[in-house]
């Protein structure tokens, strides 16, 4: 039987990992994760910054949370959930686009990939880091499903679901006493759960008339499950970039690096196996 093989990450430094899919003479995109850019025009990258809030924003949040703010740079386009082809006017001509953390944030999967798509030239690449939820506040929340992402595709989410919304919120695992992001899976006293179902509750009934973005994980995966969707994704013809590298969990988060219209099937790991062939996998080594 056709396995799946995976790549293991040969860096400590993730920073330094993700930068080795892009060079800084190369035109890209980086989006969201501004507290911690990979791609930094302070480094020399030639980089287009997109971010839900400015930049004085960004400050403003993450100094409320005692983060480092020192290198947030200047956002260049806000993102209020419009067509990226039409926010940034570069379809086409971009090699990268670089996600940190964003793809779980974002209401309607499917049409982030085709809007990518559309963005790239044909050299061009789309790099995923993805939380893993094992590892971060979403331990005791549900993964999604391909027929969760098929939903808000065919329904043209702009928001998240309600039923996210709620459980994002219900469901909030805190790691020794505070919600951070950690490496152990193990189910002992240091992760618990550290929320009001009533608060939750509450907050589900101010959003349920008001169709307003929440800004929280729309989307759960874990390594498998998004490979999984993935798979179905491509079966079905909704995603055309191809699933070139993909990097199993290194501390709390995992990596995906797609490319733009890969002529060789033989260049798209995601095509190599059946789903049954996945799932078997997945069940003997997940």
């Amino acid at each position: 039987m056709c396995v799946p093989k995976f790549e293991t990450i040969p860096y400590e430094n993730r920073i330094q990992f993700l930068r080795q899919f892009v060079a800084p003479q190369l035109l890209g995109i980086e989006i969201g994760a501004s507290h911690a850019p990979i791609a930094s025009r302070s480094d020399g990258y030639n980089t287009i910054i997109i971010d839900a809030l400015s930049a004085p924003a960004l400050r403003k949040k993450y100094t409320a949370i005692n983060i480092n703010i020192e290198q947030i740079e200047e956002v260049d386009y806000i993102w209020r959930g419009e067509k990226l082809s039409k926010l940034v006017s570069q379809s086409g001509d971009l090699n990268y686009i670089l996600a940190s953390h964003v793809i779980e944030h974002i209401p309607n999967f499917i049409d982030f990939f085709q809007q990518s798509d559309e963005l790239l030239n044909s050299e061009g690449q789309l790099i995923l880091a993805i939380p893993d939820k094992r590892k971060c506040f979403d331990y005791f929340r549900p993964i999604s499903t391909t027929g969760q992402v098929l939903q808000a595709f065919h329904e043209n989410k702009q928001v998240h679901s309600m039923s996210a919304i709620f459980d994002s919120h219900a469901n909030y695992a805190e790691y020794e006493g505070y919600g951070s992001w950690f490496s152990s899976t193990k189910t002992d006293n240091k992760i618990n759960l550290e929320s009001n179902v009533k608060g939750a509750y509450q907050k589900y009934l101010q959003l349920l008339s008001k169709n307003e973005y929440e800004d929280v994980h729309g989307w759960v995966f874990t390594p498998a499950s998004f490979l999984l969707i993935i798979h179905d994704l491509t079966t079905l013809g909704l995603i055309n970039l191809s699933l070139k590298t993909f990097y199993l969990s290194e501390g709390h988060e995992f990596y995906a690096i797609f490319y733009k219209n890969s002529q060789n099937p033989e260049e798209n790991i995601i095509k190599k196996w059946s789903r049954k062939q996945l799932q078997k996998w997945i069940v003997q080594n997940l």
